[in-house]
C-alpha cells in the first residue's frame, strides 16, 4: 500500500487515494506469457481507478512486482477494521486463474462513553433534567476506532420543541485510539413542556479529513412521579403535591370533637365493622349516583350499601374487597379499642368528610394512624364527567408498608392502584404525612391560548441589564365572554422561577375573539448571568393553567455603562377588549413623567414613552455625551395620555445618549422637562 497522497503511513484510513503494489508468482512449470492483470470488488466503500496492468511474462517459480500498478478511491465513511475482498484474474492466453487479496481500512469509531446529567447550578440537583431546569450533559466519547479522531468537534442536537440546546457545539481536540474526553452540552426544557417526556438526541461528529459519524441517545425528561397515577379506564386520575394541573394542596379539616371538630362520632363496638350513613347530596362515582356510604372501621369507605367488612387488604381492581371503594388506609384497623371515626357535612363548602383520627393497627398495636377521605358535591365542584372528587389526607402515619390505597369501580373490574402493601405506581409519590392526594376525571378548561413572539431573537442581555421588545397574543376559543388571568414570570439560570414579572391581569374576554399586544420588559443589572426562560400563562392565578408559552434569553457577563435596577414591564395596555391604539391612550395619566426608551440597549431604532396629563406642545431633543445637540426627535402638540415617539439613529455613531422632554400644557401652564438615557449598539 502507498498513501503517499495521504498520510503516508502505509495503511488505508478513511477517505485516502492508494496506489496497491500486488506481487504475481508464477507456481507452475513453464513460463506464463502476456499476463494480465484485473482486478474487480463488489464493496461501496471503494472504487478502483486504476483496475488493470499488463505483466508480460513471468518465468517458472518467479515472480514480477509492477509498483503502483493499480490505485483505488477509499470513502469517508469506511468503517472501522472493514475487510476489502479485491479479486485479481490473472490471464495467459487461454488460461484463467484467480486470486483475493485482502487489506483492513482503519477509521475513527466514536461512541458516547458515559453521560452523566448535573443540574446541581440550573435545577435541583437530582440528575435529572426537568421542565424549567438547565443542566450540563457531561459527555464522555471513546475512540474504539483503530485511526484517531483529529481536531474532533462533536454537535448536539435535538428536534423536541421542548429542548433547547444552549451550547450545541464542542471541540474534543484529538482523539487517539482507544482513548477518550469530557465535554459538556448546557441543555434547557422549557417551563412549558409536559411534566414527563422522552427526549430524542442527536450528537453529530466531524474530525479532520472531512470523516463524520453521529450517534443517538434519548433521556427522560422530568421526574416520573410529577405525572398522575392513571388515568383508569374510565377517567379517574391521581393527583399528589408534585402533580400538575390538580396538585392539591394539604389542609387538614378536624371534625373529630375530640380534638375540637364538630363532627359526628361512629360507634364502632367490634372488629371489622361497617356502618352506614346518608349523604347529603348525590355522590357521582364511576358514572353511577349514589346517596348512601358504608364507612367500614378498617380504613375504607363505600359508596352505596355494602355487607362487605373486609379487612384483609388486597390490589385494585381485584374481589377482595366492597364494590365502589374509595381506600384511603385500607389495612386491619381497630378502632372499637383505640381512636375515633367521624363524619361532617360542611354544607357551606360542599363537602363530606370522613376523618380516622389516631385509630389503632390490629398488630402492632402501638402503630396508630390519622387520616380522612372528603367527597366533593359534583354539583359544586363539576368535572368533565359529572362525577365527584376525592381528597385523601393523612395526618400522624406509624406504618404504610401494608395497607392499600386506591378507588375502584362498582363492579371491581377497573380502579386506580396508588399504594399496595409497600408498592407504589411509578408516577405516585410516596405518602406522608401532611400530604394530599386528589381523584378527579378532571375538569374541563376553557379553550383560552395565549403566544409569546419575541422580536430580535436571540436575546442577549449585558450585565448591566436592558431591555427586550416582544408581543402576547391572547385568544379566547369559546364562543361566550371567558374570565381568566394573565401573567409572566422568569425561569432563572438556576431554575427557580422569579415574578411574577407581569400581571396577574384580571381580562374578560368576549367570545371567539383575540387580540395582542407589544411590550418591553427590562432585566436589572442584579439578575445573575446565564440562560433564562420568559413564560406567560393564562388561567386562574396561580395555580390554574389553562395555557403557557414560552421564549428562552440569556444575561451577558460583559457590561455597558447604562445599568437597570429593577425588573419592569411595560409597553400597549393589556385591555385585550380594546385595539391596541386606544387601548394605549384609553387612561389620562395625573401627571407628567418621562418613561425609559425601548429597547435598550437598541440597534438603529427605540421608542420613548412618556405621560401627558393635558394637551401639551412636547419637544423631545437627543444630545450626546458632550451635551451637543443631535436631534429634534419631535416638536409639535399632542393629545393627553400615554404617548410615545420613535426615533431612527441610523445616522449615529454608537455610544451613550440622552434624551430631553419639554412640554407645556395647554390648558393651566404647567410646565414639565426630564432627561433619560440611551444605549445606542451597532
Amino acid at each position: 500500500i502507498d498513501d503517499s497522497q495521504g498520510n503516508n503511513n502505509g495503511q488505508i484510513e478513511y477517505g485516502e487515494s492508494v496506489f496497491m503494489t500486488i506481487p504475481v508468482i508464477n507456481a507452475g512449470g513453464g513460463d506464463a506469457t502476456s499476463v494480465d492483470i484485473v482486478l474487480s470488488e463488489s464493496d461501496p466503500y471503494i472504487t478502483l481507478t486504476d483496475w488493470q496492468e499488463a505483466y508480460g511474462t513471468i518465468p517458472s517459480q518467479d515472480t514480477v512486482s509492477i509498483t503502483n500498478a493499480f490505485s483505488a478511491d477509499v470513502t469517508l465513511d469506511v468503517p472501522d477494521q472493514h475487510i476489502f475482498d479485491i479479486t485479481v484474474t490473472m490471464t495467459s492466453g487461454t488460461d484463467v486463474w484467480y486470486s483475493i487479496v485482502q487489506m483492513a481500512a482503519h477509521a475513527p469509531n466514536i461512541i458516547i462513553d458515559e453521560l452523566v446529567i448535573d443540574d446541581s447550578f440550573g435545577g435541583n440537583g437530582n440528575g435529572i433534567l426537568e421542565p424549567g431546569e438547565s443542566a450540563n450533559f457531561l459527555t464522555t466519547l471513546y475512540n474504539e476506532g483503530s485511526y484517531q479522531a483529529e481536531n474532533l468537534i462533536a454537535t448536539l442536537s435535538c428536534a423536541n420543541v421542548n429542548i433547547v440546546v444552549n451550547t450545541p457545539i464542542q471541540s474534543y481536540g484529538t482523539l487517539n485510539p482507544y482513548t477518550g474526553s469530557t465535554q459538556n452540552f448546557n441543555v434547557s426544557a422549557l417551563p412549558s413542556a409536559p411534566s414527563y417526556f422522552s427526549a430524542d438526541f442527536t450528537l453529530s461528529y466531524e474530525a479532520a479529513g472531512d470523516w463524520t459519524g453521529m450517534d443517538e441517545f434519548s433521556i427522560d425528561v422530568g421526574d416520573i412521579t410529577h405525572m398522575p397515577t392513571g388515568p383508569d379506564e374510565y377517567g379517574y386520575s391521581a393527583y399528589d403535591v408534585n402533580d400538575e394541573p390538580f396538585a392539591p394542596t394539604y389542609d387538614w379539616i378536624e371534625i373529630d370533637p375530640n380534638s375540637g371538630g364538630s363532627g359526628t362520632e361512629l360507634n364502632f363496638t367490634e372488629d371489622d365493622q361497617t356502618l352506614y350513613v346518608d349523604l347529603p347530596f348525590t355522590f357521582v362515582y364511576y358514572g353511577q349516583s349514589y346517596t348512601e356510604l358504608s364507612i367500614c372501621s378498617n380504613g375504607w369507605v363505600a359508596c352505596g350499601h355494602t355487607n362487605s367488612t373486609a379487612y384483609g387488604n388486597s390490589g385494585i381492581p381485584g374481589e377482595n374487597g366492597p364494590p365502589a371503594m374509595i381506600a384511603p388506609f385500607w389495612e386491619d384497623l381497630s378502632p372499637q379499642h383505640d381512636g375515633t371515626v367521624c363524619y361532617y357535612y360542611d354544607s357551606a363548602e360542599g363537602l363530606f368528610i370522613v376523618e380516622y383520627n389516631d385509630v389503632r393497627d390490629f398488630y402492632p398495636t402501638w402503630h396508630h394512624m390519622t387520616f380522612e377521605v372528603i367527597l366533593y358535591d359534583p354539583a359544586v365542584y363539576p368535572t368533565s364527567t359529572g362525577d365527584g372528587k376525592i381528597l385523601f389526607q393523612y395526618g400522624e402515619l406509624d406504618n404504610t408498608s401494608s395497607c392499600t390505597v386506591g378507588i375502584e369501580n362498582q363492579e371491581q373490574n377497573d380502579g386506580l392502584q396508588y399504594l399496595y402493601n409497600g408498592s407504589y405506581d411509578q408516577r405516585a409519590t410516596p405518602i406522608d404525612e401532611g400530604m394530599a392526594i386528589l381523584f378527579t376525571t378532571g375538569e374541563d378548561f376553557p379553550d383560552v391560548t395565549v403566544t409569546l413572539t419575541p422580536y430580535g431573537a436571540p436575546i442577549q442581555i449585558p450585565a448591566s441589564g436592558g431591555t427586550f421588545d416582544f408581543n402576547i397574543a391572547v385568544a379566547n376559543n369559546e364562543p361566550t365572554t371567558t374570565s381568566f388571568d394573565l401573567w409572566i414570570f422568569v425561569t432563572l439560570p438556576n431554575g427557580n422561577p422569579y415574578g411574577p414579572v407581569l400581571g396577574p391581569v384580571p381580562l374578560s374576554m368576549p367570545g371567539s375573539f383575540s387580540a395582542n399586544r407589544n411590550r418591553t420588559q427590562s432585566v436589572p443589572a442584579a439578575a445573575p448571568p446565564g440562560n433564562y426562560f420568559y413564560n406567560a400563562y393564562v388561567g386562574s392565578y396561580p395555580s390554574t393553567i389553562y395555557d403557557t408559552d414560552t421564549f428562552s434569553f440569556s444575561k451577558l457577563t460583559i457590561s455597558y455603562e447604562l445599568v437597570f435596577d429593577e425588573w419592569e414591564n411595560w409597553g400597549e395596555a393589556l385591555d385585550f377588549g380594546e385595539p391596541p391604539s386606544s387601548a394605549f391612550n384609553s387612561t389620562i395619566p395625573e401627571k407628567f413623567s418621562l418613561g425609559q426608551n425601548f429597547p435598550n440597549p437598541f440597534n438603529s431604532e427605540t421608542v420613548i414613552p412618556f405621560d401627558l396629563p393635558q394637551r401639551s406642545q412636547v419637544r423631545v431633543e437627543l444630545y450626546n455625551l458632550n451635551g451637543r445637540r443631535v436631534a429634534t426627535i419631535s416638536d409639535g402638540v399632542l393629545e393627553a395620555g400615554k404617548e410615545q415617539v420613535s426615533f431612527n439613529a441610523l445616522d449615529l455613531s454608537s455610544g451613550v445618549y440622552f434624551y430631553r422632554i419639554e412640554a407645556s400644557g395647554l390648558e393651566d401652564g404647567g410646565c414639565f422637562s426630564g432627561i433619560g438615557k440611551m444605549l445606542l449598539l451597532k
